[in-house]
């Protein structure tokens, strides 16, 4: 009884061990390559922010068919304050930085208002109270 039960407990180590190093392999991205459709055409990098980490994008199209992309980062490996950052592009393929458009907040989310005006939504923490708060352009 006592063998039976001790193979039991390694067949279940040994699934568990192999579950978290898939899991560990599928969130490193190791089996992209797999699970992407052989449809997808990969174009090439489109956004190279070169100055600030970029997260979490988000893209609004506007009246005259060109996009503006929200993202946020930070500038440097030693700073974690994030901060919001605009691109524009006509063709979504080549992408202009506009520059940040709000100081440490991050996650932002954008919606289309009436006249082409975009409503913006952004988490912002201060002194450990998280804020969820908007600004319209």
């Amino acid at each position: 009884m006592k063998l039976q039960n001790n193979s039991i407990f390694s067949i279940v180590f040994v699934l568990l061990v192999i579950v978290f190093l898939l899991g560990i392999g599928i969130y490193k991205g190791l089996f992209r390559y797999f699970i992407f459709s052989p449809d997808w055409d990969y174009k090439g990098l489109a956004v190279s922010t070169n100055d600030c980490t970029a997260q979490n994008l988000e893209i609004v199209e506007l009246k005259n068919d060109c996009f503006v992309m929200y993202t946020h980062g930070w500038q440097s490996q030693g700073s974690f304050e994030n901060d919001t950052y605009a691109f524009s592009s006509c063709d979504g393929l080549n992408w202009k930085k506009e520059g940040m458009v709000l100081k440490n907040a991050s996650m932002p989310t954008a919606v289309k208002i009436s006249n082409d005006r975009i409503r913006l939504y952004f988490a912002k923490w201060m002194a450990d109270i998280e804020f969820i708060l908007m600004k319209e352009e």
